[in-house]
């Protein structure tokens, strides 16, 4: 079921891979609409090992080996994640990379929350559409951080309902000066608050600690 998030946003992929297949096939490069000889082969015993697993493990979730690029061409995952170094500077460090990533890019729920999207792309066609699923940004992050010398990998699990669709409603506002309340042993850590703002904002702030889990 396709649903929305709590700032309004809904999965919008399936309908920009439809645009773009089209469009972009003869602008991008052979490898986004081929498969070279060594992937051929690479295919061949992924098929083989998916099986296998298939079989030993009936009960267990299908792998998530080989999904369809934004062209249609099943592609494997670890070929999809590419080591990328950006000209920037700031964005070298793990912290910068994770701040730019999640400022850059909007995120959109998955498709079906439950399931693995049909659709991974290329981490340079996630920076143009600028926005992405949960895959896409760890996909996108990972490259970078690649790129940046750290040793990264990206894992698939399960989140929070209100995580998944970015309900951040019990969260405590970051705008706001910070002014340290101490912590009684309820919450995971010290909340901040404005003196200077109305005596209800920091009520409201105080309300957060009894949501912390």
């Amino acid at each position: 079921m396709n649903r929305l998030t709590f700032d309004g946003m809904r999965a919008t992929k399936n309908t920009r891979v439809q645009q773009i297949k089209d469009a972009l096939r003869d602008a991008v490069p052979a490898s986004y609409v081929g498969d070279s000889i060594k992937e051929v082969v690479c295919k061949e015993y992924l098929r083989t090992f998916a099986d296998s697993f298939s079989r030993l493990f009936p009960d267990r979730r299908e792998l998530f080996l080989m999904p369809e690029n934004e062209f249609g061409i099943r592609k494997f995952v670890c070929t999809t994640i590419r080591s990328t170094l950006l000209p920037y500077r700031e964005i070298y460090d793990i912290s910068s990379v994770a701040d730019f990533v999640s400022n850059y890019l909007q995120y959109e729920p998955l498709h079906c929350l439950t399931e693995m999207p049909r659709v991974l792309p290329s981490p340079t066609q996630v920076l143009q559409w600028k926005v992405g699923d949960c895959f896409d940004f760890a996909v996108l992050l990972t490259s970078l951080l690649l790129g940046s010398g750290y040793d990264a990998y990206a894992v698939i699990g399960y989140v929070p309902l209100w995580m998944s669709l970015r309900d951040q409603s019990d969260s405590c506002c970051p705008l706001i000066a910070k002014l340290t309340i101490p912590c009684d042993g309820s919450c995971r850590d010290e909340i901040v608050c404005d003196s200077r703002v109305a005596s209800s904002v920091c009520c409201r702030v105080r309300l957060c600690v009894d949501h912390w889990y």
